[in-house]
């Protein structure tokens, strides 16, 4: 029984630690997307790939755990915050991620 608790401690702080990063992503995304001088042709891939990099160090620092599986809670972490953010609708969001998609190899 001791172990079972120990597991929900463990998987309670990783969403935990998985929610304050989503909500960190979401916040520097709205500045980066507030301050970024981009024209506004510029695609939205084209603006989450300016973003890709800092927010990578940034995660890494702070959520290594988070991080550390090869990429899928990072690719997971940063959607979320942007589809959270409200700056684009989701439509626009899934098809600039799928534009990324091979450049990242999501």
């Amino acid at each position: 029984m001791l172990g079972k608790n120990k597991n929900n401690d463990v998987a309670d702080n990783m969403k935990k630690l998985a929610d304050k990063a989503r909500e960190e992503v979401r916040d520097k995304w709205i500045d980066h997307n507030d301050t970024l001088s981009l024209k506004k042709e510029v695609p939205l891939s084209k603006r989450i790939d300016t973003f890709v990099l800092p927010v990578s160090e940034y995660l890494n620092d702070k959520y290594p755990i988070l991080v550390s599986d090869g990429g899928e809670i990072f690719w997971y972490t940063v959607a979320a915050g942007i589809v959270e953010s409200g700056t684009h609708p989701k439509n626009e969001i899934n098809a600039a991620f799928e534009e990324l998609r091979g450049k990242y190899a999501i």
